[in-house]
């Protein structure tokens, strides 16, 4: 055999080698910043998210897992939570005479109110939320036949 031949085989050997090296992606061992430690435990192909170190610093609840899948449930978890407490309403109103003075349909969350007028969202100095968070009153006045939409976030009253 010539030396190219050999040298090519060799390096079609080393090739097929290191494509079938398991994936090391810092085992199970739960830390800050991501897993650390060993390999997985030599997984060639598809790597579970079971043998996958967690995030300790995006941990919002406590229980007994220590892998990837544990804190990919934690952060549904969460999710779910909030999106069970707020949900978001809009209306729109079109204005009959000149006013600074809105109500709203619900009473809203503290800070969640967001006002758009001539389709520009406006700056929470523009306008002061209701002490019982029913209504709102801009800074500016508004001219009769302009429209302001407006958003906010409301609890479910049986939360």
């Amino acid at each position: 055999m010539s030396f190219e031949t050999v040298l090519f085989s060799q390096l079609n050997n080393l090739r097929a080698y290191l494509r079938a090296q398991p994936l090391n992606l810092g085992g199970v061992t739960a830390t800050m910043s991501g897993g650390a430690g060993g390999p997985p435990g030599g997984f060639v192909g598809y790597l579970p998210q079971t043998r996958v170190g967690y995030d300790t610093t995006e941990a919002e609840v406590t229980d007994s897992g220590t892998s990837l899948l544990n804190n990919l449930n934690r952060i549904r978890y969460r999710v779910a939570e909030l999106e069970d407490y707020h949900h978001v309403y809009s209306e729109e109103v079109t204005v009959v005479s000149d006013t600074t003075e809105f109500p709203t349909n619900s009473i809203y969350v503290s800070g969640t109110l967001r006002l758009y007028y001539n389709g520009l969202r406006q700056q929470a100095s523009l306008f002061s939320e209701d002490i019982g968070y029913d209504g709102f009153t801009t800074t500016f006045t508004v001219a009769s036949g302009e429209v302001v939409i407006f958003d906010y976030d409301y609890k479910d009253s049986d939360q």
